[in-house]
């Protein structure tokens, strides 16, 4: 009796092991759908005029999330309406358009990728430039009783790119802490800021040209009033550009440097001619005051000419083009 009562015992004892042994693959499965949970890649809009890295590959179900981490505005544009002639949008069979609008510097787009397939999106305004990106989308894996097995399955490199070191836009041009930060805040009003010096110095030349073909003083002092304004504001405007942009001799985009140097060399030439005007208006200075005037057309076309540049960071270089 003793001897039965024993292996009850010992039976009693083997069958909560074995519903522990039969739970363990359960077990295991959960922690395999743990490890299936969407993830977010994150591509950055750089002052390069590139999307970086220009092409992910994600699972069905995961976020890719567009940083601007520009001194531009830029678009993520999955939309063929959207799209200027001969740039190429590709969409998988099923997917619906997508459009982020302008995503201003600092800001970021979201967007979860449900079909499988290859989308190629587009930056509106610099597409002919070149910023063009990629999104593979891969049907998620099963479930699987493995998973360190599943999670070396998926995709990790291009998650990792945006913790690579440092590059040309990441590091560009700022001092660190505060002074940086309200440096870079009051570069914000550099784009508003450039249109007065644009209007006064062109007015200020017309004004110069009416001059010398009328010789009505009036003109003459629409000129000086125009010059003074426009010089002055043409000083500040240039310094809130390089508050936004950062202080580098070279930008990755060879637009950016064009505008900043155009602009910086307007600011300059606009004080001269401010210098040259004033000269010019002794006695005795008619050669002077002839030199002034080219001097100040060619100040009214180099600041009409940063404007366009100016224009083409946020439109596109072809944003004069005939429609």
């Amino acid at each position: 009796m003793a001897h039965k009562q024993k292996l009850l015992g010992n039976g009693c004892l083997l069958v909560p092991c074995c519903a522990l042994l039969v739970g363990l693959p359960g077990t295991g499965e959960c922690l395999a759908r743990e490890k299936e949970a969407p993830a977010t890649v994150i591509v950055r809009m750089t002052d390069g005029l590139r999307f970086k890295p220009a092409r992910v590959v994600v699972h069905a179900g995961d976020t890719v999330e567009w940083k601007n981490s520009s001194t531009a505005a830029h678009t993520v544009t999955a939309d063929a309406r959207r799209a200027a002639e001969g740039k190429e949008v590709v969409l998988p069979a099923g997917a619906a358009p997508f459009d982020s609008g302008t995503v201003t510097p600092g800001s970021s787009y979201r967007h979860t990728f449900t079909a499988p397939g290859t989308y190629k999106y587009i930056c509106v305004p610099h597409a002919d430039l070149g910023m063009i990106g990629e999104v593979s989308v891969q049907p998620r894996p099963a479930a699987s009783s493995h998973p360190h097995a599943e999670a070396s399955q998926k995709p990790q490199h291009e998650a990792m790119e945006d913790h690579h070191a440092p590059d040309m836009e990441k590091a560009g041009g700022w001092p660190s802490g505060l002074a940086g930060e309200i440096i870079r805040w009051l570069g914000k009003f550099h784009p508003p800021a450039a249109n007065f010096p644009i209007a006064m110095l062109v007015a200020a030349a017309l004004a110069e040209i009416l001059f010398a073909v009328t010789g009505r003083p009036t003109f003459d002092a629409a000129n000086r009033f125009c010059l003074w304004f426009g010089a002055l504001a043409a000083v500040l405007t240039g310094t809130l550009g390089w508050f936004l942009g950062g202080f580098r001799p070279v930008d990755p985009s060879w637009i950016m440097t064009t505008h900043r140097w155009l602009g910086t060399s307007t600011d300059v030439l606009a004080v001269l001619a401010l210098l040259l005007g004033e000269a010019s208006r002794r006695p005795g200075r008619q050669r002077a005051r002839r030199w002034f005037g080219v001097l100040l057309v060619v100040v009214a076309l180099m600041v009409l000419a940063a404007g366009f540049f100016g224009g083409a960071l946020i439109y596109g270089i072809r944003h004069y083009d005939w429609p």
